[in-house]
Order: structure tokens, then sequence, then C-alpha cells
């Protein structure tokens, strides 16, 4: 017989989590999930339909009373008639929670001292108390095993040690997690290397040491690897400071055993995505806030040879000086928030898709990047190297440079655009620096610079009776540049006939407008103007303006268009019919005057601030 996702969630819901809350150990139960569509959202996988479910952890103590209370709650639930004769079996998996694994730590090690070296050759001989719940728990764990012939440096304990504070003896569930600023203390103690090591190697010295940001909150966990010249002396080759919070989101089937999102699974099915794994981890962090406080782990590997003396209780005076608590409303809330802000960012890109020209491509796809770093941060457990820190890296836009993918400076940091930035003597001779003192600019410039060429692109071709077209061939259009609209003389030889409107200040600023939009805050304005909206200049000086805050980007406009109105002495009139060119014989104002020998042809309109001014 095969359960569907019907019915597993009704045993889960109804039967196996409720049992579990009443029978089992609180720091066990703390990490199932808390429905079961989040235990469904933590074993999909993005690379196959099959899912990869955990086990839940238990002991064996706890398993006659636990299999007793869901055989009850089957039998009382109405709902789940249907399972009242099922034959249930359970495998237990997880060293750490075997029942003769775990074991209080050592307040001192369990051993004593047999001699006195009297040289630095000779060997301490020690006897270990075979009556030590650290030694009974080693012993049980390898009790298949012979080790006396264990080989010195080729065998290797996990010890861990799991800390929870609790204030409030009413509240158990709240999060506790350790300072980041008192790594080096902790490691000091779970370590036995001397303080001044241990500060030195999480200083970066060597890169021994890797940092967690959870969700930009703190500095909440850590990985300190010892290097082999200290290793020797304590027989610690390791040590983990590490929470609880990303088990629900562990699976160890998945690419850096989580659940992850990915810039191309994004972008080939955002509606998919958004809706399995964003807004699925949104509901998992708001379910994990009723019910899972975070433990925090500090875990050392250590040679066996060495386990009896190393992974010591931590003294309390020590303990409260390295760690803090948060209600698990504020720390799962938090991540939530976190969620739902890169949530909107994406929701924000993916409907801006069509306004990315070739020139921004390298920003947005970097935010993209971005997005993703920042989503997988909330995730991934600092023993995969999948750590905040990574978003730094990321948060940088790149380009091709002779063969190389490097740095290259945000346009939208520093100065205003529309303001000069002061250069020094050596900047001045520098090519490289001129081009980048203003990007903003330099940005603006190449934008209008590119409006002649694509207007042009898209003059009226067709040859009808009695109507004029571009006379300008396809070799002749590819050599239009950027002060193509300065002289008379291009107007004539591109076009044989044409309209030209009176040279009326209003209409010449209201056509600079439609070419120039004002956007205000979205790109929706657009879809109204036939011709404009599809040119890719417009759109790109439109999303320019959306990398600006609201204030200056009606001061970019208004500079855009003061250049155009100051250098370009025509342009055709698109306005009357809301087009990008306005042709034909069909409602052209009276005061328009028909040029050359055909009747009709695009309607153009000379700048009347150059005819004032005398420059043509």
């Amino acid at each position: 017989m095969y359960l569907g996702d019907s019915q597993m969630a009704q045993l889960y819901n109804l039967a196996f989590h409720p049992a579990a809350l009443q029978t089992l150990p609180e720091d066990l139960v703390q990490e199932w999930p808390g429905t079961y569509e989040d235990k469904k959202f933590r074993s999909q996988s993005h690379k196959s339909k099959q899912k990869e479910y955990q086990n839940q952890q238990g002991k064996s103590q706890d398993m006659r009373g636990g299999v007793a209370q869901q055989t009850a709650m089957i039998q009382e639930t109405e709902k789940l008639r249907w399972a009242r004769y099922f034959f249930m079996s359970y495998k237990l998996r997880g060293v750490k929670n075997w029942e003769c694994s775990v074991h209080p730590p050592p307040e001192v090690p369990p051993v004593t001292v047999l001699n006195e070296p009297t040289g630095d050759d000779e060997d301490v001989e020690i006897e270990v108390d075979q009556e030590s719940p650290r030694v009974k728990a080693v012993k049980g764990i390898l009790s298949h095993f012979n080790t006396t012939l264990f080989e010195p440096g080729m065998w290797f304990i996990d010890i861990a040690t799991r800390i929870t504070i609790l204030p409030n003896p009413d509240n158990p569930l709240e999060c506790t997690f350790a300072d980041a600023d008192m790594h080096s203390l902790l490691f000091q103690h779970y370590t036995g290397l001397a303080f001044e090591s241990c500060e030195e190697l999480v200083s970066g010295q060597g890169n021994h040491y890797q940092k967690d940001k959870v969700a930009h909150l703190n500095a909440l966990a850590g990985r300190l690897t010892i290097p082999r010249r200290l290793a020797g002396d304590t027989g610690i080759t390791y040590a983990q400071i590490y929470t609880t919070d990303k088990s629900n989101t562990y699976n160890i089937a998945l690419a850096q055993n989580a659940q992850q999102t990915s810039a191309i699974q994004m972008l080939e099915s955002w509606d998919q995505e958004l809706s399995t794994h964003i807004n699925g981890l949104m509901s998992s962090f708001e379910n994990l806030a009723c019910n899972h406080g975070v433990a925090l782990r500090i875990e050392t590997c250590v040679e066996y040879e060495s386990y009896p003396t190393c992974h010591l209780r931590i003294p309390d005076e020590l303990l409260r000086r390295c760690v803090y608590v948060l209600d698990r409303d504020v720390f799962w809330h938090w991540k939530r928030c976190r969620l739902a802000s890169m949530k909107s960012v994406m929701c924000q890109w993916m409907d801006a898709r069509r306004t990315f020209t070739l020139n921004r491509l390298a920003m947005a796809g970097t935010l993209l990047i971005i997005m993703e770093y920042m989503m997988n941060a909330l995730v991934n457990r600092p023993a995969s190297g999948g750590t905040w820190d990574q978003v730094h890296d990321a948060a940088c836009v790149k380009e091709m440079r002779g063969n190389k993918l490097v740095p290259t400076p945000n346009p939208l940091a520093g100065p205003n655009y529309a303001q000069d930035q002061d250069t020094y003597s050596s900047e001045e001779e520098d090519q490289a620096e001129q081009e980048s003192a203003s990007p903003f600019k330099n940005m603006l410039w190449d934008i209008i610079s590119n409006y002649p060429i694509q207007i042009m692109n898209k003059a009226p071709n067709r040859s009808q009776a009695r109507e004029s077209w571009c006379q300008l061939g396809s070799n002749k259009l590819a050599g239009v540049t950027h002060d193509f609209f300065t002289s008379m003389e291009n107007l004539t030889r591109a076009f044989e006939s044409y309209y030209l409107f009176p040279a009326d200040l209003s209409k010449w600023d209201a056509t600079v407008a439609h070419l120039f939009p004002l956007i205000q805050g979205s790109t929706g304005n657009l879809e109204r103007q036939q011709g404009v909206s599809n040119l890719g200049v417009v759109v790109e000086f439109c999303t320019m303006q959306l990398a600006l805050p609201e204030s200056s980007q009606a001061q970019m406009v208004q500079d855009a268009r003061q250049y155009v109105s100051a250098h370009w002495a025509w342009l055709p009139i698109g306005t009357g019919k809301n087009h990008l060119w306005s042709t034909g014989v069909s409602n052209v104002p009276k005061s328009a005057q028909q040029v050359g020998p055909l009747k009709g042809g695009p309607w153009m309109i000379c700048n009347p601030r150059l005819i004032r001014a005398g420059d043509h």
C-alpha cells in the first residue's frame, strides 16, 4: 500500500508529532518539523522528484512510551481510522544520541598520572578511570572494536556539548547563542590551546577560522581548524561552535546538505521557486517560532588516545561571559523578515527583467547572485562553507577585462552623477581614471548618444504612392552617429519629403519629454507609447532613473532634456499620434508645412531655441 501526502500529513500532524511532544525529551523533539508540510519542504530536491526524508531522532528508553502514545492517538482519532491496523517499525540512527553515548562532561580529566617525566624524551604514563562517564561512553560506542590495536594518530572521536540557557523556567524554548567576540575564550577552553594562539587563529591568520553570520543578525557560529603545528599538543584537530537553527532545513542528500535555491532555478521557473522554496521556507521559519528553541553545540574532533583529557565541562562563570539568549519569536521572525525582504527584491527584479539592457546586465546579474547567496546563507551550515561571508564576496559588479573577471566601480556609488568630481593632477593624465571619474554621468551620455541611432533605425521605410520614406539604406543607417540630429542637412538627406511643424517651443518641449520620460516610480507609462517603449535607449533611460532616489530622478531627466534642446536641431514629432514616428496626411495641422515634391511623409519639428539663436 502506498501512502500519499494527505495520509502522511494526517499521521504526522495528528499522531507522530503530538505523541513526540508528549513523550520525548524537549532537546530532541524541538528539532522535529512542526508540520508535515515543513517536513516535506525539507525533504524535496530540485534535481529530482524524489524526496529524501530524514530519520527523526530518539532514544531507546523513550521509544516504548512514544510508540504507545502514537498507537493510542491513532485509535482515538476518527480521521486516522484507516491506519488502526498498520504495523509500524522504527530505526534508530545517530551515534551522538545513543544511550551509551550521552554523558555529562567531566569536571577534570578522568586520569591519574603514574610518573613524573625527568626528561623531554620520557612519556607521561597515565591510568584512565574506567568508571568515568566519558570513558564508559566511548567504550560503549566502540564496543565492537578492539581498541588495543588502534594506531596513534589514525582514529578520531567527535565530542560535542549541547548548551541551553533557561533564564525563565516557564519558557524552556528560548534560543542560546555564542557571542562571536568570545569565540577565542570558548576555543581556549575546549581545545586546551593558549588564549594567544586562539586569538591569532580567530583573527584570520592562516584562514583557519570560519564564521557564520546567521541572517546578518550576528556572528553566531564558527569553525576553527587547528594547524598541525599546534594539534600535537592537545590531540584536537578542529573545534566547531554552531547552533541547531539549521536542523529543519538540513538534508544530507542535497547539495550543501540543505534546501537551497539558485539563480538558474529562479530564472527558469520563478513561480515554482517562489511557491516551493521561498514561501515554503518562510512558512517553516514561522512554525519554528512556536516550538524550536535554538540550542548551542560545541564540538571537537580529537585523537582517540587523547579523548580522556579533552573537552571538559565549561565553568558557569566562563559560560555566562560567552553566551546570550534570545526569545524564539525574535530570532525566527527575524529570519522570516530577512527572507521576506529578499522575496520582495526578487519579485521586483523579475518584474523588471524586460528593462535590463546590455550595459546594465552586469549590475542586474550581480543583484541576482547576491540574492541567491543571501537566501542560501539563511539555511547553510558553516561546516558546509556556505556562510554569509560569501555574500560580501559576491556583492560586487564584475566585468571581463583581458580574459579576467574583475570588480568594476559601482556606478551608483560616490557623488551624484550630475556633480563633477574633483580630480588630482595625476588623474587628469590617466585615461582610465578619467573614464571612471563620473561613471553615472558617462552612462547618461552613452544613453543620449544612442538615441539618434535607434530612432533612425525605426524610421518609416515602406514605399507607398505619393508618400516619402527614409532614403538611407542599411549601410548609411549603420553610419548614423550621436550628432545626427544636430544638422538640418541630415534631415533633407534622409527624407525627400516631410511635414515641417512650426518651431513652437511648447511642441518641441513636449516632443523631447515624449522621448525622455520621467517615470515617477514605475515604467508602466511606457506601455502606452507606441514605438517609444520599444526603443532600448528609452527603457535604459527609465531603468537608470529606477536606480536613483526620487529626489535625483527629476534632475537627471531635466539635464538630459536640456542637453538635447541645446544641441539637437530637429526631431520627428510623434506626440500627436502618440507614436515615435508620425506619418501621413491625415490629421496634419494646418500650420504644418509640406516640404518636398511628394505629398505626405514623416512629421518633423525644428528646435526653436537654435533658430532663435541664429545657429540654423
